[in-house]
């Protein structure tokens, strides 16, 4: 058996890596649902975020499903904008998609205040 941080052996049953100090066993906090149900802070599934910011970032939906109105309410406006100019959509992507980086990168604590207000 190996320590999952630094790869040293480990015996089994150890409690911490001797090496590293990493502990060896799963965490109350591990015992969630896992990835995809992990909660925002007003209670959206980082799951379903990131699908909905993979099809509909441009709009600033995802925004508004984690409470951040006011950033919604710019990437809508500026999405909206481009029915005139092209330029706004390309940066309205780039926007979202630099969004959907970070929802799906962010651990459990930074995923909870993510996008808080």
């Amino acid at each position: 058996m190996f320590c999952s941080n630094c790869g040293s052996p480990v015996q089994e049953g150890q409690a911490v890596c001797l090496n590293c100090g990493f502990s060896l066993r799963p965490s109350a906090k591990s015992k969630g649902d896992g990835w995809f149900d992990t909660p925002s802070n007003n209670g959206s599934k980082r799951g379903v975020v990131a699908i909905i910011t993979w099809f509909f970032g441009v709009f600033g939906v995802h925004r508004f499903m984690m409470g951040d109105k006011k950033i919604g309410t710019i990437q809508l406006l500026i999405t909206l904008s481009s029915i005139f100019l092209i330029f706004p959509l390309i940066v309205t992507a780039i926007w979202a998609l630099v969004d959907f980086i970070k929802i799906v990168s962010a651990d459990e604590e930074e995923f909870s205040v993510l996008f808080a207000e």
